[in-house]
């Protein structure tokens, strides 16, 4: 279910032209992913959430047949899917340190981005070529001209060879 939930989220960061479609017991529903603004699991991996700019959906995870998108990954295409992870920064909530850990698959250029809840650039943590392998890196809630940012939820993306990640993180003071 790891990956599903991993495979779903960067899926729809990529196509953007694409349909999500939710087939459950009482028939399915599609989403246009350009619809969709945020697609997320709960804790327990038992419901599923998508959000739209006007309206959230949730699926038990029993009612789930398929999830499906109406645009067919080639076999390259996949292999950068499954090419890198984003793990959940720790500690989260966090002050004033927080790790953020990745591993990629294979060597290539990679960046960590942190933006506010706007879509603003705070700060990049990382912009270089890395080996294939396990990394993390530290973000002391600083931005790009090393003043400290105020609580709040903050977004980090790992990009690798043009492929991106995001998750959410909060900062309490």
């Amino acid at each position: 279910m790891k990956y599903l939930i991993t495979l779903i989220v960067i899926i729809t960061q990529i196509f953007a032209g694409a349909n999500l479609i939710v087939k459950t017991n009482n028939g399915s529903v599609t989403y246009p992913i350009i619809d969709i603004t945020q697609l997320d699991f709960n804790q327990d991996l038992d419901t599923m959430y998508i959000h739209t700019a006007t309206m959230a959906y949730y699926y038990s995870i029993d009612e789930i047949d398929t999830i499906e998108f109406d645009d067919e990954l080639s076999v390259d295409e996949f292999k950068i899917l499954s090419s890198f992870s984003l793990m959940q920064n720790y500690p989260n909530p966090f002050n004033p340190i927080t790790t953020i850990r990745f591993a990629i698959n294979h060597s290539d250029y990679a960046m960590v981005e942190i933006f506010d809840l706007r879509g603003r650039l705070i700060k990049t943590l990382l912009n270089k070529y890395m080996v294939a392998g396990k990394h993390s890196i530290q973000w002391d809630r600083s931005d790009k001209n090393g003043k400290n940012v105020t609580s709040g939820i903050y977004f980090y993306r790992l990009s690798v060879g043009g492929v991106y990640q995001s998750k959410k993180m909060i900062l309490l003071k």
